[in-house]
């Protein structure tokens, strides 16, 4: 899986802080691999403590899915679990059971 991702949700997340408060949100996420069709939709879903848990609404190839998605923000970066292939049904889904093993590098906020 390639991990050219533009993730704003997640600098918006470390700039704002992680308060122990559940609050919805909602923002764009980008995918966008080299040489491949891209993925352009938005974040919607729920922050507490650290954590963000999100459904990613997103078109591709002209098509609209959606894939739920967990981050774990921490002072010095931000990580997503990893989507694994579903067999039985085709579709990408977050491995649940795995570590948050894609790491992102924080933004600038000023």
């Amino acid at each position: 899986m390639n991990k050219y991702l533009v993730i704003p949700a997640l600098a918006l997340a470390a700039c704002t802080g992680n308060g122990d408060k559940k609050a919805d949100t909602s923002d764009q996420m980008n995918w966008i691999p080299k040489e491949k069709d891209s993925r352009k939709g938005t974040l919607s879903g729920t922050v507490a403590g650290d954590e963000i848990d999100a459904l990613w609404s997103f078109m591709q190839e002209g098509m609209v899915d959606s894939i739920n998605i967990a981050f774990k923000l921490s002072a010095q970066q931000g990580a997503q679990k990893p989507l694994k292939l579903n067999t039985a049904n085709g579709r990408l889904e977050t491995d649940v059971s795995a570590g948050y093993t894609l790491l992102y590098k924080p933004a600038d906020c000023n």
